[in-house]
């Protein structure tokens, strides 16, 4: 406190990668459980879609279109194969598209997971970091969760 005229040492940047959170849609996550509830087949893929879009738009590292991509075709081509293949080749190829859909879609929820976290700069233990576990078992309603605390705690 030598010059009590200076101006002050704090920090006075904001985190716009925060801010720009608001640009997600505040949609209750009790709202995202009753769509996967009665929509679940075609909710999930959108939920997704339309928040990657945002999620890609404000990050600095966005999540890769051919993964999108690649996730939106094979979940196309599942089913078409439900409707126009019949018999156990049928069934052999659904479950074939299903485990490799499985696996890629994994890889985008912890993709997405990881680039919200890179977003607020979470670590673990810290009020806005998702998890896990809990990212793994409950998926897109988790996400949707921390996505409105995020929100609600940037307000």
């Amino acid at each position: 406190m030598s010059n009590p005229y200076a101006a002050p040492d704090a920090s006075l940047n904001s985190n716009k990668a925060i801010e720009n959170i608001s640009e997600f849609p505040r949609f209750s996550a009790w709202g995202v459980f009753f769509f996967m509830m009665f929509f679940g087949f075609i909710y999930y893929p959108v939920w997704f879609h339309k928040r990657t879009k945002v999620l890609n738009s404000i990050t600095q590292r966005p999540i890769s279109g051919v993964l999108t991509g690649i996730a939106l075709v094979g979940y196309v081509a599942m089913i078409l194969s439900l409707f126009f293949i019949s018999g156990l080749a049928s069934l052999a190829l659904v479950g074939f598209i299903s485990l490799t859909m499985t696996v890629v879609y994994i890889i985008w929820l912890y993709a997405f997971r990881n680039r919200l976290n890179e977003l607020t700069g979470s670590k673990r233990g810290d009020k806005y970091f998702a998890g896990g576990i809990k990212t793994f078992f409950f998926t897109n309603i988790y996400l949707q969760y921390k996505i409105n605390q995020i929100i609600d705690g940037e307000r």
